[in-house]
């Protein structure tokens, strides 16, 4: 069922994306594509041979962005994040919104007992 699931999705990506975009709805067709695959890899639902034409699709929308090799800890971790907020004064509560920017919530910005 997952596999014939996939090919739907192959098939409106390679048939039918334009008019996706066309209509403004091609990040819906993105979300929904991105989380049946990822939920297909971790339960191994669909054979991996399977995926190969909608590979570089697939690793767009699965990549990290702004992922980075982490370096060697000299401090332990408490004590840099303690360091860290101290010196950039920001409010301990930020959100990340969809687009991965990072903002304070109103309630949180307004009150200044909060950091």
């Amino acid at each position: 069922m997952m596999k014939r699931m996939f090919r739907v999705y192959a098939h409106m990506y390679h048939s039918h994306f334009a008019d996706f975009a066309a209509r403004g709805t091609a990040a819906h067709l993105n979300t929904c594509f991105k989380w049946f695959i990822l939920f297909s890899l971790e339960h191994r639902l669909v054979p991996k041979r399977e995926l190969r034409p909608l590979a570089p699709i697939i690793e767009k929308l699965t990549e990290v962005k702004g992922a980075k090799t982490p370096k060697k800890q000299e401090k332990p971790l408490a004590e840099a994040e303690t360091e860290r907020r101290a010196e950039d004064k920001r409010p301990s509560i930020i959100r990340i919104d969809e687009n991965g920017q990072e903002y304070v919530p109103e309630d949180v910005e307004n009150n200044a007992a909060i950091n």
